[in-house]
């Protein structure tokens, strides 16, 4: 099939500190905001789709450009539920430690 028919790929992204925050503002800008923002920005392909954090009551700032489609969670279950293609890790080698296993068995990259 053509590739720009292709659904894009569902982005879980763990961590919403100061990497994390930027990674998920890019991977929620449009092509047209990309090319106006000299950082570059977007990717093709890639929906955020859901967000791991440890507590959620930290991040109520965020509500104001996360769009209410993109999970916002402290619950590792319902991330894990999400039926993530890839998971960006922007959260420490802790996580990665307790579940980037779990995360490689469920089919995510």
């Amino acid at each position: 099939p053509n590739e720009a028919m292709k659904p894009p790929k569902k982005v879980g992204l763990v961590g919403l500190g100061a990497i994390g925050n930027v990674v998920a503002q890019h991977l929620l800008m449009s092509p047209a905001q990309c090319f106006e923002n000299a950082a570059g920005g977007g990717v093709e392909g890639a929906a955020l789709t859901a967000i791991l954090v440890t507590d959620t009551t930290k991040h109520q700032d965020k509500k104001s450009w996360l769009p209410e489609s993109v999970l916002l969670t402290d619950d590792p279950e319902k991330f894990f539920s999400a039926s993530l293609s890839v998971i960006v890790e922007a959260s420490g080698q802790p996580w990665v430690v307790e579940n980037g296993e779990r995360a490689l068995r469920g089919g995510s990259d």
